[in-house]
């Protein structure tokens, strides 16, 4: 044990002492807040075009001259001089600030699936939904008009509720509703799983495939087991990405306040007001509600899983990795072993995402019991309470698979780290992994 501490302390100071882990570690929080600058300045730049619509009206008594007054600030109708489609499509093509033709054929009333827009610069999202809202109205007006309906009494019939959704205790209390909060919270923390484990895991693969070709491994070998390097050098590396993210995310935090508070003050106090107002007008979740949602969540049940399952995660699959570098003599050689490795990582990313649709389903259950998955899978649905003898389940296997997966490795590992000049393949890596030999 001692041995593997002191490989464990090597590998952590040797790698945080190097240039490129200083530069990254600083500049990573550097990106974010550029990006995040970035993204507040094309907010505040950045102008909506207007889209110009020339309408084309073929109804006998003009239904289309009521658009005028339901142009949006960013689409403004205009009413052409009579002709067919033909003389429009030139004036359209003719003049650069007209961006489509609007037809309202001379059936329209009837058959109001036959309005169409023809468009020679292609509408944004927001354009497109405006442009529908618009017509929407006139032949709203129009209906109402023929049926004899007054406007007050259709307003009150379909008039929208917005019903609150609150989740309701066991004491009877009602709580807000914290299900969206809840997704995000899973999706990111497995994310953030997928993410380190890849990035660290092939940390080590590398580390392990450079002391091989530069034959430091065979002096080393001299001293320890193969075993107790590999494990050291699996929970030195570890102990970085953990220093490498807890910093991340404490200058991160800072430089995106820092960033926010100079760049958009202005802009995000009238946010805050909008929300506010938005509140008001709408019966929404106001400040009070959100810190209750957050209070509301079990945050040590989801950092302890947190960081079970990316401790769990990432022994389990940079052992693998550390087999896969000591089996090879290049990185290139590395591919086709890398493949059944990576798969089930970007597999259960996948199933996370689906995991909002029914976070108790079968699939969501099974994949997150299953090892090899479960790192981020379990990590989607924990913040979904789910049964707790699921979440020890899952937990327990995880265990047994790095067991296995670290006794597997480490056959591998003993032979593969001194084996140099043939090229591995699956079947003569079965033969390692049975080989008898002391380690």
């Amino acid at each position: 044990m001692n041995t593997i501490f002191l490989i464990v302390q090597r590998e952590y100071w040797t790698r945080v002492r190097k240039k490129s882990f200083v530069v990254m570690t600083l500049l990573g929080p550097l990106l974010v807040s550029i990006f995040y600058a970035f993204l507040i300045w094309v907010s505040m730049a950045e102008e909506t075009p207007t889209y110009r619509v020339l309408v084309l009206d073929e109804t006998p008594d003009g239904m289309a001259a009521e658009l005028s007054t339901k142009a949006g600030p960013d689409i403004v109708f205009e009413s052409g001089l009579p002709g067919n489609l033909s003389a429009f499509t030139d004036v359209l093509y003719q003049r650069e600030e007209v961006d489509a033709v609007l037809v309202f054929p001379l059936r329209a009333f009837e058959n109001p699936s036959s309005i169409y827009l023809g468009y020679k610069t292609p509408p944004s999202l927001e354009s497109r939904s405006g442009i529908s809202a618009a017509v929407e109205q006139v032949l709203e007006k129009r209906k109402l008009a023929f049926y004899d309906i007054p406007q007050s009494t259709f307003d009150e019939i379909r008039k929208r509720i917005d019903m609150p959704i609150r989740k309701l205790k066991e004491s009877g209390s009602l709580q807000s509703d914290d299900s969206l909060l809840r997704t995000a919270l899973g999706l990111g923390s497995g994310f953030l799983i997928y993410m380190f484990i890849f990035l660290y895991g092939v940390m080590v693969m590398r580390g392990v495939l450079e002391e091989k070709t530069n034959r430091i491994v065979e002096i080393i070998i001299s001293s320890v087991k193969p075993f107790q390097l590999m494990m050291g050098k699996i929970l030195g590396i570890a102990l970085v990405g953990l220093t490498q993210f807890v910093i991340w995310a404490l200058l991160s935090g800072i430089a995106m306040a820092i960033v926010g508070g100079i760049m958009a003050p202005d802009a995000l106090e009238q946010a805050r007001q909008g929300s506010l107002q938005t509140q008001a007008e709408v019966g929404g979740i106001n400040t009070g509600e959100v810190l209750g949602m957050i209070a509301g969540i079990n945050w040590f049940v989801i950092l302890g899983s947190f960081v079970f399952f990316f401790l769990g995660g990432y022994l389990l699959y940079s052992s693998l990795l550390a087999a896969i570098g000591a089996a090879v003599d290049a990185e290139t050689d590395t591919q086709q072993f890398m493949l059944p490795v990576s798969l089930p990582l970007a597999f259960s990313l996948v199933i996370s995402m689906n995991i909002i649709k029914n976070p108790d389903g079968p699939w969501a259950t099974f994949f997150s019991i299953f090892p090899l998955t479960s790192p981020i899978v379990m990590m989607s649905r924990i913040a979904f309470n789910p049964p707790a003898w699921q979440v020890a389940l899952s937990m327990g296997l995880l265990v047994l698979t790095f067991v296995l997966s670290t006794w597997m490795a480490g056959r591998i590992y003993r032979t593969g780290i001194l084996m140099y000049g043939k090229k591995a393949s699956y079947r003569e890596l079965m033969k390692w992994l049975f080989y008898k030999g002391n380690a």
